[in-house]
């Protein structure tokens, strides 16, 4: 069961998810790093945080830009 599952606690859930997805592109695993980043992404709109929501997916576009797939890049840059 994945840990998401595990802890009701969507604002932990997201804090948690930011935190190791930025770790993870700081080690340059983005595919790990994408998958924590839109777990995150998901736990903020469950919140209905759009501060936070806005910082996720420039993460996310990040992560595309690294792997050179521009179009997804732009789909998550505001």
């Amino acid at each position: 069961m994945a840990i998401e599952q595990k802890i009701k606690n969507n604002k932990l859930i997201a804090n948690i998810s930011l935190n190791l997805g930025a770790d993870l592109f700081e080690m340059k695993k983005f595919d790990e790093a994408l998958r924590y980043f839109n777990t995150a992404k998901k736990a903020y709109e469950a919140l209905n945080n759009l501060s936070e929501i806005a910082i996720v997916c420039g993460n996310i576009s990040s992560i595309y830009a690294e792997k050179n797939d521009y179009k997804n890049a732009l789909k998550y840059s505001f």
